[in-house]
């Protein structure tokens, strides 16, 4: 990304009349790093010149860890950065979806990195890809994340979506997710839950935190649905190296096959306040469309309070349309997870109330 798109975008969050106490800038997609640390300094330069509404600022970089060394560290250090790792777990489960250019495993670079943030005292965060192998595996994969010294862990389902037209976990042609693949799933998060449950809860998981918060607001009463940014316009803005602007899941910035900019609002370079996009016809024609499916996942689904309808990117790439319910990722990520940490949760209370009668 140029000077002038790098700047044009943080000036127009910056001065939005959106903004409330916070703005967090994610930096991401691709290897984020690979941009260098000269264009970090230089995006902190201009987020200093266009904070002059001193808002709190967050910076977090997601990345495969390859590229951090003693100075990265130090910079992250410097300017409170929040890493997010990408790692699947152990090597053997790792190595064989993230590959570099020559075709070899990427684990021990990625591990390399690890250590360095570690050893330099920076909080420790990884998202893993769920795949049909990583299923067989959950006691493998808790001892790798708690035993290196993770502090917080949070899944993604391998899913049909942006340049990925297949998954392991559901093929592209198949109706639905297979019987046999949801009984892989549940048992992998039982025996997940169990493991987690059972240590010392040093290792913060995201998906059993969040299931048990919203479980708990629902026990007390509270009307409590779950709304993720997802499905709220504006409240993730993706900006493109070229200045393009799309909204809702971050991964609509990948576009459709043939027409990269198909969920395009704006760019940086066209607008002079970030609401203008409010009134561009394609954000208007988004947001009835992706409401519309949010509210068909209201009146089908009994799990909408966990969940709020979100994963509309998926429900794009998956289905074809934002008004539409039901995908790999919701049946899995959402359904089957809140199953088992409602099953789980009801077996601890009943062992609860047993060991008390």
């Amino acid at each position: 990304m140029d000077d002038a798109t790098l700047e044009a975008g943080i000036s127009l969050a910056l001065k939005s009349d959106l903004l409330h106490s916070r703005v967090s800038f994610l930096w991401h997609a691709g290897e984020p790093l690979a941009a260098g640390l000269p264009f970090f300094r230089r995006a902190l330069s201009f987020i200093r010149k266009h904070n002059t509404k001193n808002t709190q600022i967050l910076n977090s970089v997601q990345t495969n860890g390859t590229l951090i060394n003693d100075n990265w560290c130090q910079f992250f250090k410097e300017n409170a950065f929040s890493i997010g790792v990408s790692v699947d777990g152990p090597a053997f489960i790792h190595d064989a979806s993230r590959r570099d250019w020559g075709n070899r495993g990427s684990h021990a670079h990625t591990m390399r990195g690890v250590e360095l943030l570690r050893k330099n005292g920076i909080k420790l965060n990884a998202i893993a890809v769920l795949t049909r192998e990583t299923l067989e595996h959950p006691d493998d994969l808790f001892e790798f994340f708690d035993s290196n010294g993770f502090d917080t862990l949070g899944f993604n389902v391998e899913e049909i979506e942006g340049a990925n037209s297949d998954s392991s976990l559901k093929c592209a042609s198949e109706p639905r997710v297979s019987d046999d693949i949801l009984r892989r799933y549940r048992f992998f998060m039982g025996r997940l839950f169990d493991r987690w449950s059972g240590s010392n809860g040093r290792l913060k998981i995201r998906e059993f935190l969040a299931n048990s918060y919203a479980l708990n607001q629902l026990r007390k009463g509270h009307g409590y649905t779950r709304v993720s940014d997802e499905i709220v316009g504006l409240r993730n803005v993706v900006i493109a190296k070229n200045g393009d602007i799309t909204t809702y899941s971050p991964e609509l910035a990948s576009g459709l096959p043939g027409n990269p900019a198909a969920f395009v609002v704006g760019n940086v370079h066209e607008i002079q306040r970030l609401e203008d996009v409010l009134e561009s016809p394609r954000y208007k024609q988004l947001e009835t469309e992706i409401q519309a499916g949010v509210h068909a996942c209201a009146l089908t689904c009994k799990y909408f309070a966990l969940c709020g309808g979100s994963y509309g990117s998926n429900k794009a790439y998956e289905n074809g349309s934002f008004n539409s319910t039901e995908t790999t990722s919701c049946i899995l990520h959402r359904q089957a997870t809140a199953e088992v940490v409602i099953s789980k949760l009801r077996e601890r209370s009943e062992q609860s109330r047993s060991t008390h009668d």
